[in-house]
């Protein structure tokens, strides 16, 4: 945690540093007033107004931009070319977050540029403060600029952040033990459900349930046949499975150590028994969500083997 604060001040200074022309950054227009708003690039030379968007930016809608560190921005009313020094901002030299709103008295919208790094500095001041008179160890913590100015005084928040980072430690190393335990355990029972039911004459038992999604079990969903096709049609396609990498791109990583295949029914074959498994799936969908899925369209079975000492982690 204490790295993490150092991170925070250092993040926050360098939004004072100078920037420089040519750095690449972003920035994110959140708008909080009541009304759309437009964003415009302002020209360096002649100082015309450049519409950036295809459409006005709505109460409450976000809009990131790519930009150039010195670039000169105006957020105006809709249909309104006016701006001022209050409606306008330079980007920085790091990723910003500027926020849109609207005077309550006046309804004029003002534009403020805050950096995320110092919004989660002052986040977690905020949350901590509460412990200034409970704690020695926390004198100066209602002095947000003396911490921003001085990162001597942060030491004086260093113990309490230590214990919470080794409560963090203990309580993943025992996360750790407990599931290597209930995977080798084969006599442990399951968890008990919450609600029993059937489905198609199969039993259902739900295990979760909570803000829209549900896990449970059907039992003998599929049977030994399908088992057995599954497995053959599988297994001459297996190849060492993949995480998705940076960029959405699937690479391999030590994190996940099996085999994988994606295995896919032909309908044109009367015979083939996968045909009816995912039929059966997609009913099993339907009835539990609500929705209308049919086949068209449909990833095929993705196969899972793993063998001894293999995992995912």
């Amino acid at each position: 945690m204490l790295s993490a604060l150092l991170l925070l001040l250092s993040a926050a200074r360098a939004f004072q540093q100078p920037a420089h022309q040519h750095d690449a950054v972003h920035f994110v227009l959140v708008n909080e007033a009541q009304g759309p708003v437009f964003l415009w690039w302002i020209h360096p030379q002649t100082g015309e107004l450049v519409l950036q968007t295809s459409s006005a930016i709505r109460h409450s809608q976000t809009q990131k931009i790519n930009s150039y560190a010195s670039h000169a921005f105006a957020v105006t009313k809709v249909y309104d070319q006016s701006y001022d020094e209050q409606t306008s901002f330079v980007v920085p030299s790091v990723d910003v977050q500027i926020y849109v709103r609207q005077d309550p008295d006046t309804k004029r919208i003002r534009v403020h540029v805050q950096n995320p790094a110092v919004r989660l500095w002052n986040l977690v001041l905020e949350a901590v403060g509460s412990c200034a008179e409970r704690s020695p160890g926390l004198i100066g913590l209602q002095q947000p600029s003396l911490l921003e100015e001085c990162p001597d005084a942060i030491p004086l928040i260093n113990s309490p952040f230590l214990e919470i980072k080794e409560l963090s430690r203990i309580r993943e190393r025992q996360t750790l033990l407990l599931r290597n335990y209930t995977c080798a355990d084969n006599e442990l029972e399951t968890t008990l459900p919450i609600h029993s039911t059937f489905w198609n004459g199969l039993p259902y038992n739900m295990v979760f349930k909570a803000h829209g999604v549900e896990i449970g079990v059907v039992e003998n969903f599929v049977s030994d046949q399908e088992c057995e096709a599954l497995i053959s049609r599988a297994e001459p396609l297996l190849s060492r499975a993949s995480v998705i990498g940076e960029g959405g791109k699937s690479v391999i990583s030590n994190a996940r150590k099996a085999s994988a295949a994606m295995v896919s029914p032909d309908r044109k074959d009367p015979n083939d028994v996968l045909v009816g498994l995912q039929d059966r799936a997609i009913a099993f969908v339907n009835t539990r969500t609500g929705y209308n899925l049919s086949w068209p369209g449909q990833e095929g079975f993705s196969t899972i083997k793993y063998l001894p000492g293999d995992e995912y982690t």
